[in-house]
């Protein structure tokens, strides 16, 4: 359990666990795997609890619940004995343990090596005394993984020592009780030293900041959609700051993208600079903080590893760090290499000491990524939580669920092991009994009534308990396998049997979930070997939910979250969520929005249209000179229209896939240089989110076509789940996801409140009903339909001649 303290009532509430625990730490890594290894312990605990039941008067899981006082301090302890039982005419207290070792070191194995773990049985024996009476023997009980040997260990220690322990350790834990208070009541009393990070407030920032701060203070949460220009950031990290200053909380901010980040950390600085005394670190993936360049985490291999915890105490890395404020990945790395400290690591262990966490959305919603040292509880009510680009979230979560597992993969790995000696050849029979659960899904993939033929794909039962006994034997194969190398001494990088455990792993945990918002696709190779088994989560929200949950409050914002019920609904808000929907602060006189509904971009027409479409971008773009982006559905769909654009004097340019770091700087690099341009790209791409185009970096964007999904099995899947569960299957499948491309792509044009430009959406569908309600309400005075344009020409070149911006 987690460790309860209330300063002002006095009141401790832990675990015996909690009061044993042994801060002590030595390296990181070397190779243990923390899901399995817990399975294993379960396991271990059960078997041996159920080889106790022939002796007398056996009791297992028996319940501590001890409340007693210290110094004006009322302290409960909860906890469960292993087992008890009569043994001989005394009562015998047990303490189940399970280790790793090779034999040899078993055999030489002394309690003293696990300090932690006699502390805990001594802890057992002196509560049970108080609740029963009982004057019982200790015995403490190794069982070995995976041979199952044991070795018991007699602990009678003096009662009136393990008192004194137990008060210590009490102690202990007030006492940081009570520095943390005074760390809050000092944050308490700065409060008002947050302050505002520039001289004014925007229109309808003020808005956002009081409604935010409203929620960061009360609990629960807020969907913000505001569009660029309101300042979403500064509002949100001043509003949450006050409130966590206030109330003795962390504030993470989350992103799913580097590059916004850096904003983040410009926004405290600003913050701070105006005498706000906070303190952030931005976390950065471990390959890119790593000192070595490989990533391969074990003390004997990598020095950086090898005694951390030791070489971080004796170090003031943390502290010289935390003087600096506002904490960055470059800063982190330069002072942790120096002192031989892993840069990644240094900056997990900054997390608990700062105001502000800042990283990617892994870092809370993966379930395999996220940080354990928040997030293994159930609660974490110590945490506001904003998630920026919130939109991106849904993607994200259904990724987060969605794992794969190929057949070749297990294929290829058997071929691996089948000619090496031991341990591999138990692989290579796992592995076997795997193929048999592929060769049962091709059979039922054969009688699936939903499939796509066009990719040889299946939708079909898949029943999670096969997997799970499979991954259960795979635990403890790859904890052998562990065993195994310590013994030997081996270390290496690249271990594909820990590859293939780590994603077989994650298919077994999603498989496991079980629910309408899953399906389960076996995609068919034309050779059986090449299958492979996928799951698919049409439906996040409840894995999301589990997560959001869990925080005091949580802010969800971006320029675009409409309708604002569907981004609840699917991101796992609440239904009470607090819905904040603000406008524009720019003059709408700077905006000019035309839907050109003459050209029609649905599937079977599009083609026919290009030229059109080509016409009319090239027509209104010669009105003005400048820089003009034109964002397509696909890449296939802007090669088509690309054939067909003439527009003499302006430098054409297009979007390629996958472009490198250096080819996105490259490209966007023109736009800041002179004459004027045409870049041609994509919806929903590296160019159309996520990207400032101040002034005159871009003066109009063309939107063709609504950037709708793919049709395919996935997308028709998620139709037909939301069209059960919501009875919008079209909208939550295709239209709300694909208008959400149109209007972040439209929002590049407008960053500040002196910039003009043209925002065109170019087909007939933008002017239907159900697409122009998911138009911006500030775009328009009374209706959409303002802003069909017969002659868009004409419109443009008016709206040129009313500004000051010069004419062709």
């Amino acid at each position: 359990m987690t460790v309860r303290i209330d300063v002002e009532e006095k009141t401790l509430k832990c675990s015996v666990r909690d009061l044993a625990a042994d801060e002590e730490r030595g390296s990181i890594g070397g190779g243990m795997l923390r899901m399995g290894r817990a399975r294993i312990g379960r396991d271990v605990h059960q078997r041996r609890q159920e080889a106790q039941e022939s002796e007398r008067d056996y009791r297992r899981e028996v319940s501590i619940n001890q409340t007693f006082e210290i110094d004006d301090w009322t302290v409960t302890v909860r906890g469960r004995i292993d087992g008890i039982y009569e043994k001989d005419g005394s009562t015998i207290v047990e303490e189940i343990k399970s280790v790793i070792l090779a034999p040899e070191e078993f055999s030489k194995l002394k309690p003293a090596r696990y300090a932690m773990y006699v502390r805990q049985l001594e802890f057992y024996l002196y509560f049970l005394k108080k609740q029963e009476d009982v004057a019982a023997a200790g015995r403490l009980v190794f069982v070995n993984y995976p041979d199952g040997e044991v070795r018991e260990f007699d602990i009678k220690p003096d009662l009136d020592d393990v008192e004194q322990s137990i008060r210590r350790a009490v102690k202990v834990l007030i006492e940081e009780a009570l520095v943390d208070e005074r760390e809050k009541d000092a944050r308490r009393a700065s409060v008002e030293k947050i302050v505002f990070p520039y001289e004014a407030v925007r229109e309808w920032q003020d808005v956002m900041v009081e409604q935010v701060e409203a929620v960061c203070n009360s609990g629960g949460g807020i969907l913000v959609s505001a569009p660029a220009g309101i300042g979403k950031t500064a509002a949100a990290l001043y509003s949450s700051l006050r409130a966590a200053f206030a109330c003795g909380r962390t504030v993470f901010f989350v992103t799913p993208k580097r590059t916004q980040q850096a904003l983040v950390a410009e926004t405290l600085k600003a913050m701070q600079e105006a005498g706000a005394p906070i303190t952030s670190v931005t976390l950065a993936a471990k390959e890119r903080m790593c000192p070595t360049g490989e990533v391969f985490c074990h003390p004997e291999v990598c020095a950086f590893a090898g005694d951390f915890y030791r070489k971080l105490v004796e170090s003031t890395v943390i502290d010289d760090l935390l003087r600096q404020g506002i904490i960055l990945p470059d800063e982190i790395y330069k002072r942790a290499v120096a002192e031989i400290l892993c840069p990644f690591e240094v900056s997990l262990e900054l997390t608990t000491r700062t105001d502000v966490v800042i990283g990617d959305y892994n870092y809370v919603f993966d379930p395999v990524v996220a940080l354990s040292r928040f997030f293994d509880e159930d609660t974490y009510d110590h945490l506001i939580c904003i998630v920026d680009e919130a939109h991106n979230l849904y993607s994200r979560g259904c990724d987060y669920y969605s794992p794969r597992i190929s057949r070749s993969h297990g294929r290829e790995l058997a071929m691996k092991l089948l000619h090496e000696p031991g341990l591999p050849q138990d692989f290579v029979r796992w592995l076997r009994s795997l193929d048999k659960l592929f060769k049962a899904a091709r059979e039922r993939a054969k009688d699936s009534e939903i499939s796509y033929p066009d990719e040889s794909e299946y939708v079909i039962d898949l029943d999670p308990e096969p997997f799970a006994r499979v991954r259960r034997r795979l635990d403890m194969l790859v904890l052998e396998h562990l065993t195994e190398k310590r013994r030997k001494r081996i270390i290496e990088k690249e271990d594909p049997i820990l590859d293939f455990y780590f994603a077989f792993t994650r298919f077994e945990r999603v498989l496991s979930l079980k629910g309408p918002e899953f399906a389960y696709i076996m995609r068919l190779a034309d050779e059986e070997e090449k299958d492979i088994l996928r799951i698919l989560c049409k439906d996040p929200s409840g894995q999301l939910a589990e997560r959001v949950s869990g925080f005091h409050a949580a802010v969800g914002m971006s320029a675009t979250l409409s309708p604002m019920t569907y981004y609840r609904d699917v991101l796992g808000f609440p239904r009470e969520t607090e819905l904040c929907d603000l406008p524009s602060p720019f003059p709408p006189e700077n905006r000019k929005v035309i839907i050109v509904d003459s050209v029609d971009t649905t599937y079977r027409r599009r083609e026919s249209f290009a030229p059109d479409i080509a016409g009319c971008i090239c027509e209104c773009a010669a009105l003005r000179p400048g820089n003009y982006f034109a964002f397509f559905p696909s890449f296939k769909y802007m090669e088509s229209v690309a054939e067909y654009v003439r527009l003499p004097g302006f430098r054409i340019e297009r979007q390629e896939r996958n472009m490198d770091e250096r080819a996105r700087r490259k490209f966007l690099a023109m736009l800041e240089g002179p004459g004027s341009h045409l870049m041609l790209g994509v919806q929903g791409g590296i160019f159309a989110e996520g990207v400032d185009y101040p002034g005159e970096m871009l003066v109009g964007v063309f939107i063709v076509s609504p950037a709708l999904p793919r049709y395919g099995l996935d997308t028709e899947l998620m139709k037909q789940y939301y069209h059960e569960t919501r009875e919008k299957g079209f909208e939550y499948a295709y239209l709300y996801p694909g208008m959400n491309r149109v209007i972040q792509a439209s929002g590049r044009v407008h960053r500040s409140a002196e910039d003009r430009g043209i925002i065109m959406l170019l087909c007939k569908r933008f002017a239907w009903k159900q697409y122009a309600e998911c138009i911006p309400s500030y775009w328009y005075t009374d209706s959409p339909r303002e802003l069909i344009a017969k002659e868009p020409a004409d419109q443009v070149a008016e709206f040129w001649r009313a500004g000051t911006g010069p004419e062709q």
